[in-house]
């Protein structure tokens, strides 16, 4: 889903952020299979680390409704 360098930079971020590489991973495996439900359209390096850095203000998935 993501480049190799994209995953890197977001890594690096993380780990300049202070946090672990187990829940930076986790943070990003969740915004990659929201991203691939259609959930949410930001690239999911860019809210993984929103949800990282600032998790009041970083973008959420859009919820599912059944009709």
């Amino acid at each position: 889903m993501l480049s190799a360098v994209a995953t890197a930079a977001y890594y690096d971020r993380a780990h300049a952020a202070g946090h672990d590489p187990d829940h930076a991973r986790a943070t990003l495996d969740e915004a990659v299979t929201e991203y691939r439900d259609g959930r949410t359209p930001e690239p999911p390096d860019h809210v993984a680390l929103a949800r990282l850095t600032d998790p009041a203000t970083a973008p959420r998935p859009i919820p599912h409704t059944l009709v």
